[in-house]
């Protein structure tokens, strides 16, 4: 089980290093890209938790000591999902540039 969640981490590194290149390829094209970024940011900041979630499961008991890496990782995740813009508000950004 320990490569299927590391393969889960991969595909998300892999899924957030393709909506920001499409992000970057958009502002290089002179286009918005505001909806774009809502959207990568509440997606890595998403896809970051559950990876710092599932290295704490990972390293068992470990991964809770404090000042392990793991740990300190793990309980910054969620500080990153509220600075620059909640999760909320990114899609309230995201759905009116969208014209939803």
């Amino acid at each position: 089980m320990v490569r299927h969640k590391l393969v889960d981490m991969a595909t998300s590194i892999q899924a957030m290093e393709a909506m920001l290149d499409a992000a970057i390829w958009k502002v290089t094209q002179g286009e918005t890209a505001v909806p774009d970024i809502a959207m990568l940011k509440n997606f890595v900041t998403s896809a970051h938790e559950r990876c710092a979630s599932d290295a704490v499961q990972l390293h068992g008991g470990a991964g809770i000591i404090r000042g392990h890496k793991v740990e300190r990782i793990f309980r910054e995740s969620k500080i990153l999902s509220i600075g620059g813009g909640s999760t909320e508000v990114m899609k309230d950004l995201a759905a009116k540039q969208l014209g939803l």
